[in-house]
């Protein structure tokens, strides 16, 4: 039926699309090699739940290309013991807006192709500091075939800059 006012309409209703969707695309996990999505979602009330796309995140582990465009990487300690497991061999190109740095270095280690890297901001916790030091070690060692590097700014102390001196060093040619 057509809605004549939106405002009117009770949106409460509407069923959750996504997790039906994403188990159907779990089938598809050992051919699909490119995966790009941008999901809405309600900044200001802050009631989204994305597990169905990262349960679905643990089977795709034959990508090329991964681009999320939703604030969706949750620290869920179950998810993150999961994502340890978990090798994206043929990995290329990652894309992510918002994700926990955790979550972030453990994709990179299990990534040995990456040519891309780009991340705009991580979800801040209290070992942000240990966490992104770690974080820039990890692209050092593991991302050895590295085009083309976004990341989000780190702390401003001496160890932060002498890591990411040694990671820009790497790549000088």
């Amino acid at each position: 039926d057509f809605i004549e006012d939106y405002d009117d309409f009770d949106w409460e209703k509407l069923e959750d699309p996504y997790t039906e969707i994403f188990d159907i695309l779990k089938n598809y996990a050992n051919t699909l090699n490119y995966f790009a999505i941008s999901l809405q979602f309600d900044y200001s009330s802050g009631d989204y739940d994305y597990t169905f796309l990262l349960d679905t995140l643990l089977e795709l582990q034959n990508l090329k290309l991964l681009v999320i465009r939703s604030p969706l990487f949750l620290d869920i300690a179950d998810f993150n013991k999961k994502l340890e497991m978990v090798a994206y061999r043929n990995l290329e190109i990652l894309e992510i807006d918002f994700i926990d740095i955790y979550q972030a270095t453990y994709i990179i280690k299990n990534s040995l192709h990456l040519r891309k890297l780009l991340i705009i901001n991580f979800y801040d916790k209290d070992s942000f500091n240990d966490d992104s030091l770690n974080f820039i070690r990890t692209i050092c060692e593991y991302c050895l075939l590295i085009e083309y590097l976004t990341i989000p700014v780190f702390p401003s102390l001496e160890n932060h800059f002498i890591e990411f001196e040694k990671l820009l060093k790497n790549y000088d040619h």
